[in-house]
């Protein structure tokens, strides 16, 4: 073939790439290959094909090759870094793109492109810094604008960052990534309302982005407009079946959905795994398969950090005895005084917010961990890619948040007698393992004292609930009216940090008044210390859980501050939580069973005065009594679970 035919095939190949039609754009640069094998530029281009097609190990041959043939072209070391990234190689992508831009430093494709990676490796102002080389280039670019706000908001800058989208959207008011941007801007400043809007508005003008939607059902969440929220992710996931984390937060949110049975919500799960992680189960491990040895357990979870998770997990992750030798997995990206405690005390620390799925497997199994335990269930952080690939012999599902995974690859769900009833366990593909109950409790080593009772010195009863604000439907504040309007002159305190933004304070007394009950009956608070979070108890008789989903921590501290917890019992695990820590410090007769139950137990409550008084003042020696507070004991039943389970797995792969 003549050179004049090669750069019409080759000017062909990169017309046919531009308009977007890859495959055809493939075949002619394989026709260039054909009549000039060695031809680097045809090379490198081939491999961006098969990078965007999704054949990243065939790309990063390719391109590799063509940079071999000649290792100073700025655009092919741009595709390697592009190669790099899409196979989430960041580290390595970072330095392609690096070395592009000490080739020509006034490329712009590169230097854009490493901005992004930097904000994936957490590399802040070197991203910001990118990205304001950019504009000082090509001044009059509105995506340059966007990626600066989004580096500067990951960065923790909102104001500067919303001022970059708010130029980016001068340019091009249509800019999906500017507008994308405004709703993050809004949702980081707590202002959950706004964000919906914003990223209602980019789903009405481009209903096909599957972000736009995932991000509205996030803030929709946020806001307490459930249903709406639930909708607004299935349109995510229906947009953008392939992404695991818009399915799990469909499922987080399903998991607080009223409407959702236990059996529908496990169903969910199935399919999250069956999407998600059918393929990619690996189980073969060298681990010694003495069955008496000391055992190596590693935790994932992305709540080493100050959360109410993290006073769940420390009693035993930092309690364990010296025949476990402890890995954490960290999920935490911004580290804090709760990290730095778990990191000193456990023998190993892994920080693998920033590993792919391929880098924490290798990483687990070079550990040789026997057993994994994943803390986060489908919430934020959480890494159940990584437990389908089976990394571990043993896995476990445990505390953070233990309602089931729907994966075969996992073997066991720590659990108790109350949060999972016999007739419920068939739809779990865990085997379930009864602690003495669910989840240890840490007292608060500085908290206030107990109170007195509110109402004598108000004269009127105050109902309370320090839980999420997410946790609180408009249904579950219809019963909380009922309430009130059963006693005229009862109040109620609810506190949660996002009853800071107008937005939601406003949805709290419009539901209250919808059915009557006047504002000045309720009490809204939001962020405070977390001694001024505790001391507000003082102010509270009873407390009122959510549902389906419950208190947890929320329920021990308001019985340690004194305070009894009406509760509804519901059919899924998340819905018995309190229920399980109530018959541990014999208030059994606080767990209602429908909500006329709840009702009307609340109610009676508020009626004995007599009885609030006494029950307060002997709670927390209760409390201390109670085997979520025996540590020693209760670590001991973990670990013999582990063993347990341990053996199990030696005599099963020894059996012919």
């Amino acid at each position: 073939m003549s050179v004049t035919q090669t750069s019409k095939d080759l000017e062909r190949a990169r017309a046919l790439y531009d308009a977007g039609y890859l495959a055809d754009a493939g075949r002619a640069y394989q026709a260039v290959l054909a009549a000039e094998p060695q031809h680097a530029e045809a090379l490198w281009r081939l491999g961006d094909v098969a990078n965007r097609l999704g054949i990243h190990d065939k790309a990063l041959d390719l391109v590799r090759s063509g940079i071999a043939l000649v290792p100073n072209d700025p655009q092919a070391w741009n595709c390697l870094g592009t190669v790099h990234a899409a196979a989430g190689r960041f580290d390595e992508a970072e330095k392609a793109f690096t070395h592009a831009i000490a080739l020509q430093p006034a490329y712009i494709v590169p230097l854009s492109n490493l901005g992004k990676v930097c904000v994936r490796l957490g590399q802040l102002d070197k991203a910001v810094a990118a990205h304001r080389h950019c504009i000082h280039f090509e001044p009059a670019r509105a995506d340059h604008y966007a990626d600066l706000g989004n580096a500067l908001l990951a960065r923790g800058e909102p104001d500067p960052a919303l001022e970059s989208f708010g130029n980016a959207l001068i340019l091009d008011p249509a800019h999906v990534e500017a507008r994308l941007g405004l709703g993050l801007v809004h949702a980081t400043r707590g202002d959950h309302a706004a964000a919906a809007s914003a990223f209602a508005e980019v789903a009405r003008l481009r209903p096909d982005i599957a972000e736009a939607h995932h991000n509205l059902g996030l803030a929709l969440f946020k806001c307490g407009r459930l249903g709406e929220a639930v909708d607004a992710l299935r349109a995510a996931v229906s947009r953008d079946p392939a992404n695991a984390t818009a399915h799990a937060n469909l499922i987080f949110a399903l998991d607080l959905d009223p409407r959702v049975s236990l059996a529908e919500a496990m169903a969910e799960r199935r399919r999250w795994n069956a999407r998600h992680c059918s393929a990619a189960i690996r189980a073969h491990h060298a681990n010694d398969r003495d069955p008496d040895r000391p055992l190596r357990i590693g935790y994932i979870s992305g709540d080493f950090k100050a959360h109410s998770a993290a006073e769940a997990l420390a009693p035993v992750i930092l309690g364990h005895s010296d025949a476990f030798e402890i890995f954490c997995y960290s999920q935490v990206r911004a580290p804090d005084a709760v990290t730095a405690r778990f990191r000193a005390g456990a023998q190993h620390w892994r920080e693998a917010w920033h590993m792919d799925d391929d880098a924490l497997e290798r990483c687990i199994r070079a550990d040789a961990i026997d057993i994994l335990v994943d803390l986060s269930g489908f919430t934020d952080g959480n890494r159940l890619t990584v437990f389908a690939r089976k990394p571990a012999p043993v896995q476990v599902q445990a505390w953070g948040y233990p309602l089931g995974s729907g994966m075969p690859a996992i073997d066991y769900l720590l659990s108790d007698t109350v949060m999972i009833p016999p007739e419920n366990r068939p739809l779990f593909t865990e085997t379930i393992h009864d602690l003495p109950v669910f989840m240890p409790f840490a007292p608060p080593s500085a908290g206030p004292a107990v109170s007195g009772l509110p109402m004598a010195a108000n004269g009127f009863l105050t109902f309370g609930s320090m839980n999420r604000l997410t946790k609180i439907s408009d249904a579950v504040l219809r019963v909380w009216a009922e309430i009130l309007t059963r006693l005229p002159t009862a109040r109620l305190l609810a506190k949660d940090p996002t009853l800071d933004a107008a937005s939601a304070r406003a949805r709290v007394l419009e539901c209250f008044a919808a059915s009557g009950i006047a504002a000045d009956r309720i009490a809204l608070r939001g962020q405070t210390t977390r001694q001024q979070h505790l001391a507000a108890y003082a102010e509270i008789d009873i407390a009122l859980d959510p549902f389906p989903q419950s208190g947890g921590i929320t329920t021990y501290e308001s019985l340690w501050m004194g305070v009894p917890v009406i509760t509804l019992a519901g059919e899924r695990p998340q819905a018995r939580v309190s229920a399980s820590i109530l018959s541990h410090v014999g208030l059994s007769e606080a767990v209602a069973e429908n909500t006329d139950e709840y009702v009307a137990r609340a109610v009676a409550w508020a009626s004995d005065a007599q009885r609030l008084s006494a029950v307060r003042a002997g709670l927390r020696d209760r409390m201390r009594e109670a085997p979520f507070c025996e540590h020693a004991a209760y670590v001991a039943a973990v670990e013999s679970a582990y063993r347990a389970f341990w053996r199990r797995w030696c005599g099963a792969v020894r059996t012919p």
